[in-house]
């Protein structure tokens, strides 16, 4: 590729954090939240399937205070990471804009050479978008599986209290009687007495 071509390939690219990176949505730790009304397949109910419990694992993520801080975390440390990237981002540019302003003045030899460390640049840039990334997906989910671990107890005392023999996700029922729904008791018992989790960036070494 023509140097002058690398240049324009260059400014032209959008270098940032994938979305998915910059929010705290529940990603392989946990499935998107289902309705919870037992009204989702035209009204349907029915009896109380005794020893039948149901739990949103979301909602004690989401919805824990406990989960919530973590959440707030994980939005500083995704948004420390892309003001980073945005930082470089626009030292780039302008760097790129300064060699084509100046192009008259150089050699070809010194235009393809500065080209050339400019082009390096962005390689590594996105090289460090990619790391960013996963580095984000990471804590994000072991932040997830620290809430729900920190659940346990909660869920478990609930889970006796009801006699329950069978504890089903919430999220996968269509309907029916959500009689034996554990979650508003196992937050409001979280919220209580849970203990606050610590995040902080998971490491992640380069590919």
């Amino acid at each position: 590729m023509a140097p002058t071509k690398v240049l324009a390939t260059m400014l032209a690219a959008s270098l940032a954090l994938p979305a998915a990176a910059q929010t705290a949505a529940p990603a392989t730790t946990s499935p998107a939240p289902a309705p919870a009304s037992a009204t989702t397949l035209g009204g349907l109910n029915g009896p109380l399937v005794p020893g039948l419990c149901l739990l949103s694992r979301d909602d004690l993520i989401m919805k824990s205070k406990v989960g919530e801080a973590a959440v707030a975390r994980l939005k500083v440390l995704a948004g420390r990471a892309q003001t980073s990237i945005d930082t470089e981002k626009a030292r780039l540019e302008a760097s790129g804009k300064a060699l084509s302003a100046k192009r008259a003045t150089l050699t070809q030899q010194q235009f393809e050479t500065e080209a050339a460390a400019l082009q390096k640049r962005a390689q590594n840039l996105q090289t460090d978008v990619a790391l960013r990334e996963r580095q984000i997906e990471l804590t994000r989910n072991r932040a997830y599986a620290q809430i729900l671990e920190a659940s346990d107890p909660f869920v478990s005392a609930a889970f006796g209290a009801h006699k329950c023999g069978l504890l089903f996700a919430r999220e996968a029922a269509l309907g029916g009687n959500f009689g034996n729904d554990l979650t508003p008791e196992v937050l409001a018992a979280f919220d209580a007495k849970g203990t606050p989790i610590t995040v902080e960036l998971e490491p992640v070494a380069p590919k």
